[in-house]
């Protein structure tokens, strides 16, 4: 029996309430992800118990395609539906053309209910139906990059769910994180599946927009709604992080799509570090101020310098370190600096930020599994001597990192380049600070433009993006030899339109 045959037979049995969408998949596990979809609009068609007549079943079941060339229809019957020859999807399932008949035929009498159902929220009678009008327009969207839009919009929508069911004092669907997780899963898998580069990049840079606009906008909207109500919307802004961290690395080094990543594990991020020393050795292991890098995968655009002290940043993924940016920096001897996820400690006292043992700890006691750690310090035969340690639960403040490329004529306003996207957002009552904590006057940023900066405590609010915080380098002081500097800067914060998705031209 072929694939068209088995979904044939699953919708039939669906339909006629012989079984269901979990029975079907039980029975053909290795076609459980091509056929779910479709199966899911069948058994939505058969909860709403549509009313078929004999006749249009006979004519139905006389239109399922035998071969390449299904008889036509009489001529006084062709036009809206003539051209409903048999589809086949890019998975592969030639897709019968009853199944198409039985969506129209429900569509023809249901489409009012269509059209209401895309204002219903989680919970609500006609949300199914809303879903299922989703999972047909994903079932017939034809080429990846489209899929990719698609999901992304689809992720846009739970979100917009979610601002919609607190917004009237409803209790957020603890299905909006896996939902959005899925969408983005989707737009992942489909980006990988291109061979387009231009594509690839242009898609990655609409993942990067979508999820740092997903994080401002639920940031905003947990600081306005009660603590009782933020578990839900903390979920969601997690996922939608975990987009946000595989964009900026994928930008940078696209064979980090290789590996898979997915936006449900949590555990992604937890693997994602910050290592700065003395490059002692580069080649498939790299080893920065005495601390070993295993496996390291660079960026086509990578430049380094064994024997100088550099900065990189990335993730580990299946055994193998994929690297998102490699910086030089300025001599500071042999300290290390690194920054990740407390991992756990092996039998020997070794501990492992992020994945990447760092050897043992002398000079601070022990870490909590979990938690988000800086360390300073020396690496001394295996020995990490520790000068300087902060820890912390990771915090949920939306923060972007990103090169600054214009800042407005009147100082309010700046545009950032993530994962090759440009977002415009206000500054007007931000706070500008060093990463040692020196204040700097908005007026400062000026002379730093093409440099990388990090904004934090990003919101959003009607389409309006909402700087709380900016950071530049320490090394940034030296480009502003002559700039004023203020120290009379706030926290509050100030909109401006949110910027467009845009590639940087070379």
């Amino acid at each position: 029996m072929d694939k068209s045959d088995i979904v044939t037979r699953c919708i039939d049995e669906i339909l006629e309430g012989k079984a269901s969408l979990e029975d079907c998949v039980r029975r053909y596990p290795g076609l459980a992800d091509e056929m779910r979809d479709l199966l899911a609009v069948a058994e939505s068609i058969h909860q709403q118990r549509p009313v078929i007549s004999p006749q249009f079943k006979s004519y139905a079941r006389s239109r399922i395609f035998a071969g390449d060339s299904p008889a036509p229809l009489p001529r006084e019957r062709q036009g809206v539906i003539g051209w409903l020859n048999p589809l086949t999807l890019t998975n592969g399932i030639r897709v019968p053309v009853a199944v198409l008949l039985a969506v129209f035929a429900v569509a023809g009498s249901g489409v009012t209910i269509a059209y209401a159902s895309q204002s219903s929220l989680p919970g609500e009678v006609l949300y199914p139906v809303k879903i299922s009008s989703e999972n047909v327009r994903l079932a017939f969207t034809v080429t990846p990059e489209s899929k990719a839009k698609l999901n992304l919009e689809l992720a846009g929508r739970r979100v917009e769910e979610a601002v919609t069911q607190s917004v009237r004092g409803q209790d957020v669907s603890g299905t909006t994180a896996q939902a959005v997780a899925r969408h983005l899963d989707a737009v992942i898998k489909e980006i990988e599946s291109l061979d387009n580069e231009e594509k690839s990049k242009s898609l990655i840079s609409q993942l990067s927009v979508s999820t740092i606009n997903q994080q401002a906008t639920l940031s905003q909207l947990i600081a306005e709604t009660p603590e009782s109500k933020h578990a839900a919307l903390e979920e969601t802004i997690d996922a939608s992080r975990r987009g946000s961290t595989v964009a900026v690395v994928a930008d940078a080094n696209p064979s980090f799509l290789e590996s898979a990543p997915s936006v449900a594990d949590i555990r992604l991020e937890e693997t994602y570090f910050k290592l700065e020393g003395v490059l002692q050795s580069a080649g498939d292991d790299w080893n920065l101020g005495g601390i070993t890098v295993k496996s390291v995968n660079l960026p086509k655009a990578a430049r380094y310098s064994v024997g100088s002290r550099m900065a990189v940043e990335g993730i580990i993924r299946n055994g193998r370190a994929f690297i998102s940016s490699v910086k030089s920096k300025e001599d500071k001897g042999n300290e290390v600096k690194i920054e990740g996820v407390f991992g756990g400690a092996d039998p020997d006292g070794v501990w492992y930020i992020s994945g990447i043992a760092i050897g043992r700890p002398q000079g601070t006691g022990q870490a909590s599994g979990g938690t988000k750690v800086k360390l300073t310090g020396l690496v001394q035969n295996g020995v990490f001597v520790v000068t300087r340690l902060e820890a912390g639960d990771t915090p949920r403040d939306v923060k972007i990192t990103g090169k600054l490329i214009e800042v407005s004529r009147n100082g309010d306003t700046i545009v950032i380049e993530v994962a090759g996207a440009r977002l415009t957002t206000s500054i007007e009552k931000a706070e500008v600070t060093t990463d040692s904590g020196v204040k700097l006057d908005k007026s400062d940023l000026r002379a730093l433009t093409g440099q990388e900066i990090v904004i934090s405590g990003l919101k959003s609010k009607e389409g309006i993006l909402y700087a709380g915080k900016i950071y530049v380098g320490d090394e940034s002081l030296a480009s502003l030899s002559g700039a004023s500097r203020s120290g009379d800067s706030g926290e509050k914060e100030a909109g401006t339109k949110s910027g467009d998705d845009e590639r940087k031209r070379d």
